[in-house]
């Protein structure tokens, strides 16, 4: 409890920022038991230390809590002990009456002792009157349960969480998991560097014993006859080297993010320039330090082989690495109608519209107010074309053209009308007809019909069975009766065929 303070305050900021009815500024320690008088007016008193006792916070117990106020209110003064700070409807009643008490004493520990005027019961009139607070080593709401074991000081009240770390390389929210040497990460399942001098450290990877092979860096991952180090970073000596740029196209507009792969690149810490013969690669971000970066390409109208990574103004030697900036255009796109459902798939061609990556595309269809995207495939681009799905439309309309925007800096539009036409109805047709391959397993020869195969049978099921058939996005539910397949009796004798008699075959269904 040395050099407490108590406040009386309107507000629960802490540190308070109320009226300051007494500080324990004296020598040695407070006496336990103490009588403070303070004549403020105020919703909150507020007992505060941000001493404590080595790592542990401070510890507050209020034994019981002494209330003096204005009898002259009508109504109930209500008294609740809780382990909230506001009334939520599970708190104990302590007192409850037209007139306070001098004093009232509480048999249990609680967290808050609130004290509910009887005018305008609401939480902005509720007044925290004290803390009542668990041991450090306990948690739970009457301070019953143990804290895990391998917490490093206090744990939480409420959930038992180790609110300062663990020891004995354990990791977890309760410290819960034992970590190898050779592991590390909020789970232990990212691995040590493989130069290290095991343990590294749990959170970061950081090689805290040291390097081996003679390796410097935070992760053993510097050479150091190209790194000098100085107090807070380290000096690269040697020329970078650049090994990969990844992807290696991109539109004339540039915005597209590069990474790129190399040696002695830099960390987050250095002054690092990409420069693509002449034009700046903007936004450079160290991945992984001194090997992996990114950045995003500026605009030029041609073809560069001259890529560079300088650090501190050492410039790369040079590579033979390039990078194609190309001028993309739509030619087409097809089918023109879809669904009103969507998830129609849409292949669009062009020239140099395709590239690698992920999220580089923004596609739409348009009209005179309205944009409804059309969800890139990325995994199906080719050389010519890339494919997206349709987004649903409300009803049936013509979207007056298609919109494609790459790496968010290049906007082509194609004029050409996509039709939204009304989801499909269906009436089904047991009529037998020649059945399709597995790999496609309905035909459509025209707009009014489809003819699709059964699948074969689940086992272990009843012989009524629901299918599904997807039309884009309307999926229709098929209930098929399956019957047993038909068997053949065997002739009776042995006959002679003379090529010219019928053969009677009889069967059982």
């Amino acid at each position: 409890m040395s050099g407490f303070k108590l406040y009386v305050s309107n507000t629960s900021t802490i540190p308070p920022d109320g009226y300051l009815c007494y500080n324990d500024s004296g020598p040695g320690l407070p006496n336990i038991t103490q009588t403070i008088p303070c004549y403020q007016l105020g919703q909150y008193v507020i007992y505060y230390d941000n001493k404590g006792y080595g790592n542990e916070g401070p510890v507050v117990e209020l034994c019981y809590v002494a209330i003096n106020g204005d009898n002259t209110q009508e109504g109930d003064h209500t008294i609740y002990a809780s382990n909230s700070s506001g009334l939520i409807g599970n708190e104990t009643i302590i007192y409850r009456n037209e007139s306070l008490p001098s004093e009232i004493k509480i048999s249990a520990v609680f967290r808050y002792i609130i004290y509910a005027p009887p005018i305008q019961r609401n939480i902005s009139e509720v007044c925290e009157i004290g803390i009542a607070g668990c041991p450090p080593t306990k948690f739970g709401p009457l301070c019953t349960k143990p804290c895990p074991v391998n917490c490093f000081g206090p744990c939480h009240l409420d959930t038992g969480n180790c609110l300062y770390g663990c020891v004995n390389r354990s990791v977890g929210d309760k410290c819960e998991f034992d970590c190898l040497p050779t592991q590390f990460g909020p789970l232990c399942t990212e691995s040590c560097p493989v130069h290290c001098s095991v343990p590294c450290h749990l959170e970061t990877g950081h090689c805290t014993n040291g390097c081996l092979n003679g390796l410097i860096g935070d992760r053993c991952e510097l050479d150091p006859k190209c790194y000098n180090g100085s107090a807070d970073n380290y000096v690269l000596t040697c020329n970078p080297e650049i090994y990969k740029i990844y992807p290696s196209s991109g539109p004339v507009n540039g915005g597209t993010l590069v990474t790129i792969t190399g040696r002695f690149i830099g960390d987050s810490n250095d002054n690092i320039t990409v420069d693509f013969d002449g034009v700046l690669c903007h936004n450079v971000t160290v991945l992984t330090p001194y090997t992996n970066l990114t950045c995003v390409t500026g605009s030029n109208s041609a073809s560069v082989t001259n890529i560079s990574v300088s650090v501190h103004g050492k410039k790369s030697v040079s590579n033979k690495l390039s990078y194609i900036f190309q001028t993309p255009t739509i030619s087409t796109f097809f089918p023109k109608t879809g669904i009103q459902s969507g998830n129609t798939t849409v292949t669009i061609t062009g020239h140099n519209i395709s590239y690698v990556g992920q999220d580089r595309y923004n596609i739409s269809f348009f009209d005179d107010t309205n944009h409804i995207e059309c969800s890139a495939i990325q995994r199906t681009f080719k050389s010519k074309n890339i494919k997206c799905k349709t987004g649903r439309s409300d009803f049936s309309r013509n979207m007056s053209g298609l919109q494609v925007v790459i790496d968010d800096r290049t906007i082509l539009t194609f004029d050409g009308i996509f039709q939204y036409l009304p989801d499909p109805q269906f009436t089904l047709s047991n009529e037998s007809k020649e059945s399709t391959t597995e790999e496609n397993p309905c035909d459509v020869p025209e707009d009014t019909s489809a003819v699709c195969e059964t699948p074969t049978k689940l086992a272990n099921q009843s012989n009524s069975q629901t299918v599904y058939v997807r039309f884009d996005g309307v999926t229709l539910p098929v209930t098929i009766d399956y019957v047993d397949d038909p068997t053949f009796e065997k002739f009776t004798d042995v006959y002679e065929y003379d090529k010219e008699s019928p053969i009677e075959i009889k069967v059982k269904l």
